[in-house]
């Protein structure tokens, strides 16, 4: 249900203090409307735009789970329907995220990528030919190139970027390294954080590289 995700930091003694910022596959529920004996499994689903698959998930063990869409940069938190009480709501949407975090242990650390160096993987394989950018990859960086010229690089800016155009035809590793941005930049301490300043400098790098056609035709 849950897969290659990225964090932000080592493991420490213990994750409870670790900001998170993962990339998960789809993310699933017991069906509470149903009495169903073979537990039907719901999925949630962006609410702005309906994507399941993949999510952006952000917080520190112990908070409620946020998800920040991929496609159209929507920051929403999942629920669990009107049969769930709002302290029940409250718990599952953490334990949702300590599932999350636990599975960067059991799918295994050194295959992880933290978000702020996400930014410069894309750059040098924009370089050698490795990322390939899609048409709606390029119009999006040069939205985002503008609205750093104009000094509004912040969450609202870059999530206004990603739904613009056509989301779903940009390519993953971008899409979820804009999320990545915009959960860190909506974290009330991430948000001035060396690691997430040092991510939407690099950011600004790459999409004015998208934005000028020129690095594209360099192999």
């Amino acid at each position: 249900m849950l897969n290659c995700m990225d964090h932000t930091d080592p493991p420490p003694g213990s994750p409870s203090a670790t900001y998170w910022n993962l990339r998960v596959g789809p993310l699933g529920f017991q069906n509470l409307e149903k009495a169903d004996p073979d537990g039907e499994v719901l999925w949630f689903c962006c609410p702005a735009c309906g994507n399941d698959d993949p999510n952006v998930v952000t917080g520190r063990v112990g908070e409620a789970i946020k998800i920040v869409c991929p496609m159209c940069g929507s920051r929403w938190t999942p629920d669990y329907g009107p049969r769930v009480a709002l302290a029940d709501q409250a718990r599952l949407r953490r334990d949702l995220l300590t599932t999350c975090v636990q599975g960067v242990f059991t799918d295994g650390w050194l295959s992880q990528v933290a978000f702020e160096e996400q930014p410069q993987i894309l750059i040098a394989e924009l370089h050698t030919g490795l990322w390939e950018p899609t048409v709606a990859d390029v119009e999006c960086g040069r939205l985002l190139a503008a609205a750093y010229q104009s000094g509004t690089a912040d969450a609202e800016s870059v999530a206004a970027c990603m739904s613009i155009g056509s989301p779903r035809e940009r390519t993953e590793s971008f899409s979820v390294l804009l999320a990545g941005i915009v959960g860190a930049l909506s974290d009330p301490v991430m948000g001035t954080d060396c690691k997430t300043e040092c991510a939407v400098r690099n950011l600004g790098q790459l999409v004015r590289e998208l934005a000028d056609p020129a690095p594209l035709s360099t192999p």
